[in-house]
Formats: C-alpha cells, sequence, structure tokens
C-alpha cells in the first residue's frame, strides 16, 4: 500500500491516503444504487 496522501483541490479539508478516484465514486454508486437517493448511509 502506498503512504502518500492526496488533498482535494476542492475539499482542502479531505486528506485522502489514496489518491481519489472520481470513476470509482460513480462505481460505488453503480454497486448500490439504493445508497444513491442519500437517506441511508
Amino acid at each position: 500500500m502506498m503512504r502518500h496522501a492526496y488533498v482535494d483541490p476542492n475539499d482542502p479539508t479531505k486528506i485522502f491516503l489514496q489518491q481519489p478516484n472520481g470513476e470509482s465514486q460513480l462505481r460505488r454508486r453503480t454497486y448500490q444504487p439504493q445508497a444513491a437517493d442519500g437517506g441511508h448511509a
């Protein structure tokens, strides 16, 4: 595992241990469509 830290340019308060990928977030929504409504987290 890489120990690099990435800061989200859109939200400097967010620090990622992994490089953030927008595609992975889209895939996560695709895998869990029930979470897309935002009612349950």
